[in-house]
């Protein structure tokens, strides 16, 4: 690959509706976009999602781990080679920034790729996607009344695979889970709590009524 120039974009756009759940309530993206322009004129792309209470990065800390170094990257990086060896000298920040190298290493992946001519599974070594794939729809902690309504739009289209984001109230959760009890038809449902209990007891204690 011949030399790379990389840029960083921030990507602000309101939701339709307020998502929620027990560490946050988010009513707009908060996300970042790296592209990797190559010389022979392909250009690659890759995503920050930062979340604070997840790994503690912000749209600020990617700015940083960014300039920091973006130059290293451009005069280092011409190939997949060069990009592992950059990350496996670079792991300990990498582990305390991932969502930042993150979306740097998609950009470069993905210019590397189309550089080359080829998907990115190729380039990796990875067996093609194949078979069928399934999306999972998320429902947030959000009032009874707008929990029921996205509950119902998912299932008329289409939905079977269910991520549900529990609640510091265990009456809602329980009636949130007996919403799918009554619906029609075959649904797989997991549960994402966000940081809500302090340790496995008061996990379990709070999983427990649901089952």
């Amino acid at each position: 690959m011949r030399a790379v120039r990389l840029s960083l974009h921030r990507f602000d756009s309101r939701f339709r509706t307020v998502v929620r759940h027990a560490s946050a309530a988010r009513d707009r993206t908060e996300t970042v976009i790296v592209s990797a322009h190559v010389a022979s004129g392909e250009t690659g792309y890759g995503e920050a999602c930062p979340r604070a209470y997840v790994t503690g990065e912000s749209i600020d800390s990617i700015k940083r781990f960014f300039h920091r170094h973006r130059a290293g990257l451009e005069h280092q990086v011409i190939g997949l080679a060069s990009l592992l060896d950059w990350r496996d000298r670079h792991a300990e920040e990498i582990g305390a920034n991932p969502s930042a190298y993150c979306a740097i290493e998609l950009a470069l992946l993905d210019a590397i790729a189309r550089t080359e001519g080829v998907g990115l599974d190729t380039l990796l070594s990875l067996p093609p996607p194949v078979g069928e794939h399934r999306y999972s729809a998320v429902l947030g902690d959000s009032p009874w009344l707008a929990y029921r309504f996205q509950l119902q739009r998912y299932r008329r289209a289409g939905f079977r695979d269910f991520k549900l984001k529990l609640s510091p109230d265990p009456r809602r959760n329980q009636g949130k889970v007996a919403a799918f009890r009554v619906a029609r038809g075959n649904v797989r449902v997991r549960a994402d709590a966000n940081n809500l209990w302090p340790d496995a007891a008061a996990c379990i204690a709070a999983l427990a009524p649901l089952d």
